[in-house]
């Protein structure tokens, strides 16, 4: 028979003469014989309407069954099964707005405390648990640092040019990243054209790269943009192949990203 108690279980507090000198926290927590009692007020309804509150889906009804008969190692295997931060989630999450906020014992009364249980059995845990046992069969091999780190670094640099929005199967990877020095204007007379010579340094060789851009509205915008702004933050790819530029950008995740790319009409290396 369920506890029809109207009230949640109340939970011991640090007295206000006490926590005023410290910084621990305030709720002490369930004991066991709290938290067992708080648990039979749960109605073990044949809706859970409660784990439709859980983000992540937590079987509710059933941890709590295991807190009542006080299995709760078994409570804690069965929160840990969807949620595996309980200790943290029994503190901080908004239960009055989800899993509380939809038990049915909160329409007259007071809602089950279902973050005050999980943590309980997070904490029990913790204090009673036993670790789990990591079986690491050996297979033998060594591992190489030094081959391991040089793999990184060619994975690495493949996923920068995979995760861009440009034909990277078509790069170079001969010079790789260059740095933005400069540019100047040529004018034509004879052919009546506009062209734009920009170097740049390899990253890598530091070699020096001179790159003839046909002069155009757009590359006139591109690389005034580059002149513009700090070296440090932009740098270009060039493919010497079919003569495409790639103007980098560095944004806040972990690769640059390619924003623009023209066609040059030579490259030259300096």
């Amino acid at each position: 028979m369920p506890n029809m108690s109207p009230n949640k279980v109340k939970m011991p507090e640090q007295d206000p003469n006490v926590r005023n000198k410290n910084f621990e926290e305030v709720s002490l927590g369930y004991t066991k014989e709290q938290a067992m009692e708080e648990a039979t007020r749960c109605l073990n309804c044949k809706k859970p309407f409660c784990m439709d509150g859980c983000p992540v889906g937590v079987p509710i009804p059933e941890f709590i069954h295991h807190v009542a008969e006080g299995e709760f190692e078994e409570a804690y295997q069965t929160i840990t099964r969807e949620n595996a931060l309980p200790a943290i989630c029994g503190r901080v999450c908004p239960q009055e707005n989800q899993c509380e906020g939809k038990c049915v014992r909160g329409i007259k009364t007071e809602s089950v405390g279902i973050g005050r249980l999980e943590r309980f059995v997070a904490d029990y845990h913790r204090e009673h648990g036993k670790p789990a046992e990591l079986k690491i069969e050996k297979n033998g091999k060594k591992f190489d640092y030094k081959r391991h780190q040089k793999k990184i670094a060619k994975s690495s640099n493949e996923r920068m040019l995979k995760e861009t929005d440009f034909e990277v199967e078509k790069l170079s990877t001969r010079l790789g990243l260059l740095k933005f020095e400069g540019y100047i204007t040529i004018t034509d007379n004879v052919q009546n054209k506009v062209y734009y010579s920009v170097t740049c340094t390899c990253v890598s060789t530091k070699r020096r790269v001179a790159i003839e851009v046909a002069g155009s509205t757009d590359n006139e915008y591109l690389i005034k943009q580059l002149s513009e702004k700090s070296s440090s933050l932009n740098e270009m790819y060039v493919d010497f192949e079919n003569c495409i530029v790639g103007h980098y950008i560095r944004g806040d995740g972990y690769f640059p990203m390619i924003v623009q790319t023209y066609q040059a009409e030579s490259l030259k290396i300096l």
